[in-house]
């Protein structure tokens, strides 16, 4: 894949681009300094793939994801520092069209570049989605609560926006249990569910191997395996099926 870089540091981006050529699948076609350079580099030739970084000054990377996801589409990672450190802006920037966050590789005293291998899993992955549509649209239908009642939210790029607009209107009185299926790395998964809570009337909390959906309550997936049904009021994980690039994709019976 054509990736474009988007970091302030000299050091970080010449990390991110030493890890990106030693796994010699995908090559760099340019490295912009800020925001408005990462917006204006886009618009000129657009990678498949942007490595934004979040904390730059001028424009943060929040807002660069926003315009060129409004201006120029393309698949946007965010790369940062201590990305845990930065949970608030890691579900903005995914709220404005980011696929996915990881840590930043760093050079090694020996000249090596550590935490390549998990920036290079997330690229070959995204490698999956740029090259081939998902046709694995039509998921079994699930069985409904005890209550008759479930809401399933899917989302991926952008979605943590969008489930703070539906969670943040429903009523304290909502009659149906809620799961939520977002593309989102486990590591950030407990982040998001309190990023949620905070913003939804609703208690939002991970989903555990067992539980029974409630009405009143979201339910969020927490591993990177699908969410399903093992009878018809509890839920489960399994990694089938295993060609979808992303997990949790699937919500099913």
């Amino acid at each position: 894949m054509r990736i474009g870089i988007v970091n302030d540091t000299i050091f970080a981006a010449e990390a991110l681009r030493r890890a990106i050529v030693g796994g010699s699948r995908h090559e760099v076609i340019w490295v912009a300094r800020n925001g408005e350079d990462a917006i204006a580099r886009c618009a000129q030739d657009r990678p498949d793939v942007v490595l934004m970084d979040l904390i730059m000054p001028g424009m943060d990377g929040v807002e660069a994801t926003r315009r060129i996801m409004t201006a120029t589409p393309c698949a946007i990672v965010v790369v940062s520092g201590n990305i845990n450190d930065n949970t608030a802006q890691v579900f903005e920037a995914m709220g404005a069209g980011a696929l996915d966050a990881v840590n930043a590789p760093v050079i090694g005293s020996a000249g090596n570049h550590e935490g390549a291998r998990i920036l290079l899993q997330k690229l070959d992955k995204i490698s999956k989605l740029v090259t081939r549509a998902n046709t694995n649209g039509n998921a079994p239908k699930h069985p409904a609560n005890e209550e008759g009642r479930l809401v399933v939210l899917g989302a991926s790029a952008g979605g943590p926006a969008a489930l703070v607009s539906v969670l943040g209107a429903l009523p304290r009185n909502f009659n149906a249990a809620v799961i939520v299926i977002q593309h989102v790395d486990s590591q950030f998964a407990g982040g998001l569910a309190s990023w949620l809570d905070h913003h939804s009337p609703l208690p939002v909390r991970l989903a555990a191997e067992g539980d029974r959906p409630q009405p009143g309550t979201v339910l969020i997936a927490a591993r990177e395996e699908h969410l399903v049904f093992t009878s018809p009021t509890r839920l489960g994980y399994t990694r089938i099926p295993v060609e979808t690039s992303y997990r949790p994709s699937w919500m099913f019976s």
